[in-house]
């Protein structure tokens, strides 16, 4: 009996740690949702329920594939420009600063 226990036990431990890595808290929110809705969906005079699961469920799929997700071979977006200083610079009391209004933020 205790192996039965402690196989489910591990069973279970792999699948949370699994889906902890992989879901955000709105993955959760949906998985939650078609876990209610599978609950409840089955009873197919209830045809909305039934819908409900199989669209979250649908989007848990998808999700958990990646098939969604944008392809990264396109690489690394460009870098966007610097943007322009429009106040002037501060010096110290004794240093001149020069008030050049489009000089570069550094």
């Amino acid at each position: 009996m205790r192996r039965v226990v402690y196989r489910l036990l591990r069973k279970f431990s792999v699948l949370d740690r699994w889906l902890r890595e992989r879901l955000t808290p709105a993955g959760w929110l949906v998985l939650g949702a078609a876990g209610a809705a599978a609950a409840g969906g089955i009873d197919l005079n209830q045809t909305l329920t039934a819908q409900a699961f199989t669209f979250l469920a649908s989007l848990l799929l998808l999700a958990l594939t990646g098939v969604a997700t944008p392809v990264a071979a396109e690489g690394p977006p460009a870098a966007a420009p610097l943007p322009t200083r429009a106040a002037a610079r501060f010096g110290k009391v004794s240093t001149p600063c020069s008030r050049k209004s489009g000089s570069a933020a550094r």
